[in-house]
């Protein structure tokens, strides 16, 4: 079987500012254990904008345990048609079709933990952060949380009054930090974009004895120096958790990717063969044929589409939604994945 979609009702829309709104849903007592979710995760909504369908993934900003129901947040982007669609016609009583929550952007939390959390976001890139900020705040009262927020301006704060009344809920539980670029004339705090040097400052604010978790998201730009900045601070992977908006930059110098290939998949039981065109991946390859492949991002940084591959070599674009062990399984993200032989058979159902 497919990952399924469900309608749910939109109970709730809440402009946050000029370009982002959040949008709950209201979750039938039917459908409660499909969309439990956990803090950080996504939910991957599905349109007919112009007779066409349109997926989207967005990242949930409400908390599993402490809000009713579950909201995204979704900022208009230029040319965006789903996000300029859900921004200004979407309407509370609407029904939208819903994918159940997925996402490893997440972490186990204990009440008996005492960790400090430091949390770095730029633009609608908080949203996830959200999540994760207000679920660890209210689960372990014995851990602190640090954000580092930046934004063009006041006016483009997603949340502010939600933090607003984090900071008044938790006092120095809860520390913000904000930096604008673009900031009116009043600002007195700082300004331009996140650095190597701010980012050094930041996460240098804590208790050295204390037990560390850094999450990111926003900019691939902007999650580079974070990323960079925290290695060289001697901060392991493991406790290193970003989440992509951006597509990849795709680069195509192997002569082995610039010829069409065949490929046979495997997907809801049944088997297809298909050519796939040098400028295609799986996916697309799998969409244009008329099959319904499941993906959501199209990034490679959610894992809806992932499939295995049994025969064959592939290269993927991007491989973050994937952990080190299901690369080595032969695991792929179809989404980003291009076949480099006429061999290759791809399971989408394992």
């Amino acid at each position: 079987m497919g990952k399924q979609f469900h309608k749910l009702k939109v109970s709730n829309v809440i402009r946050e500012t000029d370009e982002a709104v959040a949008l709950s849903f209201e979750i039938p007592e039917s459908l409660k254990d499909i969309f439990e979710y956990k803090h950080g995760q996504f939910l991957t909504l599905k349109f007919d904008v112009d007779g066409k369908e349109e997926r989207r993934a967005y990242s949930i900003c409400s908390s599993p345990v402490v809000d009713e129901g579950v909201t995204v947040a979704v900022k208009k982007i230029a040319n965006g048609k789903v996000s300029k669609y859900i921004t200004e016609e979407l309407h509370e009583g609407d029904e939208v079709e819903v994918m159940k929550p997925m996402g490893r952007f997440t972490i186990d939390l204990n009440p008996e933990n005492e960790k400090e959390y430091y949390h770095i976001g730029a633009g609608s890139g908080i949203t996830p952060l959200m999540s994760i900020i207000k679920t660890t705040l209210a689960v372990e009262p014995k851990s602190k949380v640090f954000l580092l927020y930046s934004n063009k301006d006041q006016q483009s704060i997603i949340f502010a009054n939600d933090f607003e009344n984090l900071q008044i809920k938790y006092g120095e539980r809860f520390k913000i930090t904000y930096i604008y670029s673009r900031p009116t004339a009043k600002w007195q705090g700082l300004k331009g974009r996140i650095t190597k040097e701010l980012v050094k400052d930041f996460i240098s604010k804590g208790n050295t004895g204390l037990t560390k978790e850094y999450f990111m998201c926003g900019p691939a730009g902007m999650m580079e120096t974070v990323e960079t900045t925290l290695m060289e601070s001697g901060v392991t992977d493991r406790n290193i958790h970003k989440e992509s908006f951006n597509a990849p930059a795709v680069k195509n110098d192997n002569q082995q990717e610039n010829k069409a290939r065949k490929v046979k998949i495997k997907i809801y039981g049944e088997e297809r063969e298909m050519l796939v065109e040098p400028e295609e991946t799986i996916v697309m390859a799998a969409m244009r044929e008329g099959m319904e492949p499941p993906y959501s991002c199209q990034i490679g940084a959610c894992s809806t589409c992932r499939a295995k591959v049994i025969t064959g070599e592939v290269k993927m674009d991007e491989n973050e939604g994937l952990t080190e062990q299901e690369v080595a399984d032969g695991y792929v993200l179809s989404c980003t994945a291009r076949p480099l032989s006429d061999d290759v058979y791809v399971d989408f159902d394992v």
